[in-house]
């Protein structure tokens, strides 16, 4: 039986997330809505992998959540600025519950680390892909 994405969500990826003050509504909505400090400006950015190119599916899952925030970290990184939140779409051929366990948990525990809170993103069936949207916020000079 295939899980709805409400199902994945709670499932894979609502368990071990941070809760942040800046975040007044998160995960599990259509939307956030996060808290911008008065005097910054918001900064992104946007890592995709498509499976087969990026990543493979025989590979680890906890690897891959873990090589993709580091991934999209660097990108990131670059502006000086510090990651607060992050959004996750999954394009999936089909939920593979050993591996999205795996992936979920990479990904999380490396975002725990670092501070980062997942607030959203989407799921889909079809051609394999994954897409981390990084936001942080950094103080105008």
């Amino acid at each position: 039986m295939s899980l709805s994405e409400f199902e994945l969500i709670k499932k894979f990826f609502n368990q071990s997330v941070i809760s942040r003050q800046d975040t007044s509504i998160s995960i599990g909505d259509d939307a956030a809505i996060i808290n911008i400090q008065p005097d910054h400006h918001t900064v992104s950015t946007l890592t995709q992998w498509v499976e087969g190119n990026d990543y493979s599916r025989n590979e680890p899952g906890f690897d891959t959540g873990q090589n993709l925030l580091f991934h999209a970290l660097r990108d990131f990184n670059l502006q000086y600025t510090n990651a607060s939140w992050m959004t996750l779409s999954i394009s999936l051929k089909s939920n593979d519950e050993d591996w999205l366990t795996q992936f979920s948990q990479g990904l999380l525990l490396s975002a725990k680390e670092k501070n980062i809170q997942l607030i959203g993103g989407d799921t889909s069936r079809g051609p394999e892909g994954l897409r981390l949207h990084i936001i942080g916020s950094e103080k105008m000079a």
